[in-house]
């Protein structure tokens, strides 16, 4: 994977990569199901880790 795809992200670009609104995404985060982050000062960031954890909760199997 790219050094791009494997850092940690903002909300904005988290919601820009996945085409959903910020306010969906705290919507998201009421509800349990948006990924982990953390602060880094004033900064607000999510983990690559994260972010693949989520995705994977989301993938559903082929039938």
């Amino acid at each position: 994977m790219s050094e791009q795809a494997e850092r940690a992200v903002t909300i904005a670009e988290f919601c820009n990569r996945y085409a959903i609104g910020r306010g969906t995404f705290y919507n998201m985060q009421i509800r349990g199901e948006a990924p982990d982050f953390f602060r880094i000062g004033r900064r607000v960031v999510i983990p690559a880790a994260s972010v693949k954890a989520w995705e994977a909760k989301r993938l559903q199997p082929a039938q």
